[in-house]
Order: C-alpha cells, then sequence, then structure tokens
C-alpha cells in the first residue's frame, strides 16, 4: 500500500480491471497500451490466472507428499541448507561478532 505506486497488473486484471492492468504494463515497458509486446503480456497473465484458477488451492498436504512433481524433494532442498546453516552454529558466532564489534 504504498501511495505512489501503482498496483500490479497481475493484480488489477485479476480483479477484472484489465483496462487498467494494460495501461501499468504500458508505463513499465515506457510503451503504448496496444503494442503488440504489451497485449502479449496481457495474454499471458490472463492465461496464468484461468489456469491457476484450473488448477485450485494448494493445500499443506501437498507440499509434504512425493507426487508426480516431486514436491517434497523440493522442499526438503530449501530447508535442508537452512538448517544445516543453524544446526553448524555459525549464527551463534556471526551474532557474537556483530554485537561485540559494534
Amino acid at each position: 500500500m504504498v501511495p505512489f505506486l501503482p498496483e500490479s497488473p497481475r493484480y488489477l486484471i485479476s480483479r477484472g480491471r484489465v483496462v487498467e492492468g494494460t495501461h501499468i504494463l504500458g508505463r513499465l515497458y515506457h510503451l503504448e497500451d496496444d503494442d503488440p509486446q504489451i497485449l502479449a503480456e496481457r495474454d499471458k497473465i490472463i492465461e496464468t490466472l484461468i489456469s491457476e484458477k484450473e488448477t485450485g488451492e494448494a493445500t499443506w498436504k501437498e507440499l509434504f507428499t512425493q507426487g508426480t512433481q516431486r514436491t517434497f524433494q523440493r522442499v526438503l532442498l530449501g530447508i535442508g541448507p537452512l538448517l544445516m546453516n543453524q544446526w553448524s552454529g555459525i549464527q551463534a558466532i556471526r551474532y557474537k561478532v556483530y554485537f561485540t564489534e559494534s
């Protein structure tokens, strides 16, 4: 909610404000609203929104099951390095060094 920044084109298009979303895309790319690149980008956003509606909401259970997209493995690959960093104790050293030097 920053007053001097425009809403995102994706948000506007998802709320049915396609003309405003197209205008913001034009401003972002410094092109006219009817430029083929802007219209293609707008159409891509609309297609993505339709696809997301058809797919439906994701559940927490999907994060921890090994399906065709191997979601659980991806979650472990994202969380694993962070846990290893914490377990190594380096955060305690960095905390101590940061606050004793300032």
